[in-house]
């Protein structure tokens, strides 16, 4: 299991403190920047990622009545596995003290391999 990420010029070097800036796609944007302008970056690759996960597995980015019942950890999906829809939820936090951490995320449910 190996992930690559491309950036396509939307992205900076990451930094421990606060970007004051976002310099990527807006759908993809954490609330985070909208609240204060303020953000970090592994905080806001988490968020982004859950976004990605959520369009590639739905078909289209989250509308507001879908984050809504994300932030409430009250979403499923037909179709979708639990813990899939749980590992969009955890990255779906509109609190990013609260969101799952990039260290944490392959730790979840949905990337155990079964056989």
């Amino acid at each position: 299991m190996e992930v690559k990420l491309i950036d396509f010029l939307c992205g900076a070097l990451m930094k421990k403190s606060a970007f004051k800036s976002f310099s990527g796609t807006r759908a993809y944007c954490p609330p985070e920047v909208k609240a204060n302008g303020r953000y970090h970056a592994k905080l806001t690759l988490v968020w982004t990622l859950g976004i990605l996960l959520f369009a590639m597995e739905c078909g289209h980015f989250p509308p507001d009545l879908d984050l809504n019942m994300i932030s409430e950890n009250n979403w499923i999906r037909p179709g979708l596995s639990q813990e899939c829809c749980q590992v969009i939820c955890d990255c779906l936090l509109p609190d990013p003290q609260k969101r799952l951490s990039l260290d944490e995320m392959h730790l979840h449910d949905w990337f155990k391999v079964t056989e």
